[in-house]
Formats: C-alpha cells, structure tokens, sequence
C-alpha cells in the first residue's frame, strides 16, 4: 500500500543470563527496526486495514553460553479489535529470533506467529533446541546446524516426526542425526488433528486453515457428520499461500464424502473476502449416482459447490 500504518514501539528488556552482558538500548532498537522492515508487506499492511499498529518487546538470553546475548522479538497489536488478531494467526503474535553477525549487526534466524520460543533440553553446536509454541500440544523444534537454526522436528497431526520425514518439507529440514540429544514431546491429543493452524467454522464444523503446507482439516465435526467424517480428515489440498496477501489465489483439490465412499476429490479456488473474514473457494463438485459411491458428473449447483470457511478472531 502507498501509506503505511504508524508502528509504535515499547522495548522490555530482560536478562536471562547472569554471564551475558546486556545488549544497548540503541542495539536492541536496531534489531526490532530489522524486525518492522521484515513486516511491511505482511503484518503493517493487514494491521493498516484493521486501523491499528504494531508494538514490539524484546527479551533477551544466551542460548549457547557464549556469553553475547540473541534476542526473542514479540510483535503484537498496539491494541486489541478490528481483527487485528489476524494479522498475526492464532497466537495473536509474531515471534522472532535475532543473532549477533558478529560485526555489530543482526541476523534473523526466523520468525513465526507463535506463543513463544522455548528452549528444549536438546542441544547442536552448543546451541539449544527452541520449541515453537502455540495452541495445542505438540510443537515444531529448531536445531542449531551448519551455522544456523533450521526446522528440526515438526508435528504431524499432533505427532511429532522429524522434519527430514515430512513430505511437505522439501528443504531446510536438519537431519535427524544431526548434534547428539534426541527429545519427546508427550501427547495426550487424539492423532489426526493439526493443533499449529488457526481455526475456522465451516458449516457448523471446525476446521483448522494451515496456510504454510495448504491444508484444510477438520478438527471438531458437527454432531450431525460425525459418523461420516472423523477428526483430523482432510477437507483441501493446496499450495501453500500467503495469509496476508488477500487479493492472492487459494487453489487446490476439496474433497466431498458420503458414508461407506472413499473421498471424492474436485478442484476449487478462491480466496480471502474483502473484509478478512472468511476464506470462499468455489468449484464444480461431484455428483454422485443414486445409492453409489460413483461419480457421474460435477456441477457449479451443488450444495458443496462454494466452501465457506469463517475466521474465528475478533
């Protein structure tokens, strides 16, 4: 957008570390505005079309014992209404990583809508194991390898499986041999069921919306389909796509089920509508035979035609 939403700014500095020197205001200052430039195009934009602005803190700690401090950086609405809240997922905010490059500058490692960073009991090149934390109870895990943090560990449903293994993972991912302390994550969470999107209602139904692998699913079937349609079933198949971009395509394959019938799939596309609210796809959709699973033709008139998928946030 030609004008930029005002971003504000509040810094809380804490020391996590009684060996590590504290970084300078002004230091930390540098970090948050490397922070706001990443934003722009994402979080300012949506944040502008809600009339609010952004807020930043920063925390500081000493994740390999080096004695220099990294930085966690928390982006969050200046205030909370308007569906400010989706700008930054379901957590409500951004959290990101920031290193020393060792020249008086910084490196972001990585940042994501997120609870917080939390360091694990796994360590690789003397750098600890962060948990990227959210709703749910299973988490993706970073590992520190060849110079950087990279993912590690992601959740598959609510399982966790190394990220070398996800076939939605198609680079970055460290080995899983890589440094020498494995971790577990304990999960009491029915398996199926992706914890790590934002959830939706559809029909009476919730879903969850993972725009980073371009997957629907369903999580909370209404009472009414719960014989035909189980928690954590895939409901679309797409690419990923941008959560901020709302004039960007979501295209991909819906499915369509009926009792005793393997899925039936059918394309659709849509997108965001105008006021963030909902995400529409629209397609020809099966029909099936009389008393059979077979499909016989499509049509732009059935009911699961246009998918309807309503934003829970403020």
């Amino acid at each position: 957008m030609a004008r930029r939403g005002a971003l504000s700014l509040l810094v809380i500095l804490a020391a996590s570390s009684a060996m590590a020197k504290d970084w300078s205001e002004a230091d930390v200052q540098a970090a948050i505005s490397m922070v706001r430039a990443s934003e722009t195009t994402a979080v300012a934009d949506c944040l502008h079309i809600a009339g609010m602005t952004a807020e930043y803190r920063a925390e500081q700690l000493d994740l390999n014992g080096d004695g220099i401090n990294e930085l966690k950086i928390y982006s969050t609405p200046a205030k909370v209404g308007n569906g400010a809240t989706v700008c930054y997922g379901q957590t409500g905010q951004n959290v990101y990583l920031m290193t020393s490059d060792g020249q008086g500058g910084w490196r972001q490692e990585f940042g994501y809508d997120a609870q917080d960073l939390v360091v694990q009991q796994g360590r690789s090149d003397g750098w600890a194991d962060l948990a990227i934390t959210g709703p749910g109870f299973c988490f993706p895990v970073y590992r520190h390898y060849k110079g950087e943090y990279g993912v590690w560990k992601v959740c598959d449903g609510a399982t966790q499986i190394f990220a070398d293994g996800a076939p939605w993972i198609t680079s970055g991912a460290v080995p899983r041999d890589a440094g020498s302390v494995a971790i577990s994550v304990k999960s009491d969470a029915p398996t199926g069921v992706r914890f790590q999107a934002p959830e939706f209602q559809h029909n009476g139904s919730f879903v969850t919306v993972d725009h980073r692998i371009g997957e629907i699913r369903y999580t909370r079937p209404k009472k009414s389909i719960r014989g035909t349609i189980k928690s954590g079933m895939l409901l679309f198949k797409g690419k990923p796509w941008d959560q901020y971009d709302q004039n960007g395509r979501i295209s991909g394959t819906a499915y369509m089920f009926k009792q005793g019938c393997a899925p039936a799939p059918y394309a659709v596309s849509g997108g965001f509508a105008p006021d963030w609210s909902r995400i529409v796809l629209h397609g020809a959709a099966p029909i099936r035979k009389k008393g059979s699973c077979d499909v016989e033709g499509y049509s732009t008139e059935s009911a699961n035609a246009t998918l309807v998928f309503e934003a829970l946030a403020d």
